[in-house]
């Protein structure tokens, strides 16, 4: 059940399918965006949480309570 690597996040991702495709491309962006501390050259775009602002979590493969596609 392997659509495309996740890793690396930038670069190009070979897949037949345009809907499978543009699903690891936005699981990619959604790594980035949403996981701190990861051994890439980024800056997370997150906050800490404060009133009025929950920011999202680590949007984690295969786990549907981590987000919703």
């Amino acid at each position: 059940n392997l659509w495309g690597n996740v890793y690396p996040r930038g670069g190009f991702l070979h897949q037949a399918d345009d809907h499978k495709a543009g699903a690891v491309v936005a699981q990619r962006a959604g790594d980035v965006v949403t996981r701190r501390g990861q051994i890439h050259v980024y800056q997370p775009l997150l906050a800490n949480s404060r009133p009025g602002y929950w920011p999202a979590g680590a949007l984690m493969e295969g786990d549907a309570s981590t987000g919703k596609w």
